[in-house]
């Protein structure tokens, strides 16, 4: 294999929106607060393991994965990077869980800040793409 050619191998996972209740500025000390946040978290851990296996990669689990997370929203308004990267924990909660990586430590898992994009028409989403490092 020349230099220039790569074995690298990446899919993309499509998410939706992340709930309100994962926002760090959203949490309740109440019991309904707690169990809404406990059924967000759950919820979207799931999602991303479903949409893992609905990619159906066959080389999983990986050693090493590259993380990048695109967020679209339809509304154009300040958002605060630090909470975004709180509330995609389920996520990366989901990927191991998924089989993905061993782990969501630093070891096994390079983040990326997020990007966050506006598009007014479209669909909000999230969408990860998931690079194997090795």
């Amino acid at each position: 294999m020349s230099p220039q050619q790569s074995d690298s191998e990446s899919f993309h996972i499509i998410l939706p929106q992340v709930s309100k209740w994962l926002s760090p500025n959203n949490r309740t000390c109440s019991r309904r607060g707690h169990i809404a946040y406990r059924k967000a978290v759950q919820k979207y851990r799931d999602r991303t393991i479903l949409e893992v296996q609905l990619a159906s990669v066959e080389t999983l689990p990986w050693t090493m994965v590259d993380v990048h997370v695109d967020m679209y929203f339809t509304t154009n308004r300040r958002r605060d990077e630090d909470n975004l990267v709180a509330s995609l924990k389920p996520m990366y909660d989901g990927l191991v869980r998924a089989g993905v990586v061993k782990d969501d430590t630093q070891q096994y898992m390079v983040r990326h800040w997020p990007k966050i994009h506006i598009n007014l028409h479209g669909i909000p989403m999230v969408v990860v793409t998931l690079e194997r490092i090795e």
